[in-house]
């Protein structure tokens, strides 16, 4: 059986600000698996465009809600 091996995934917060997005895109880039923790819904991240990967998704969560950041980070490699 071979080995398949997957992207890491990358829980990132603060996804939606400057630096967060440039990292988010640089992740996404070099074949990561990026998780986009938010506090607000909408500010979700778009669906990729046709033709492109979808390795970015988003989550909700309070980042005062160590229930709700579980959730957010359950599964990542970071």
């Amino acid at each position: 059986m071979p080995i398949v091996s997957r992207s890491p995934l990358i829980a990132v917060l603060g996804s939606s600000g400057t630096v967060g997005t440039e990292l988010m895109r640089l992740l996404a880039q070099r074949h990561c698996s990026v998780r986009a923790v938010l506090r607000q819904p909408a500010r979700a991240v778009a669906p990729p465009l046709p033709g492109q990967p979808a390795r970015v998704t988003s989550v909700v969560a309070d980042h005062a809600s160590e229930p709700q950041l579980a959730r957010a980070f359950a599964g990542a490699d970071a």
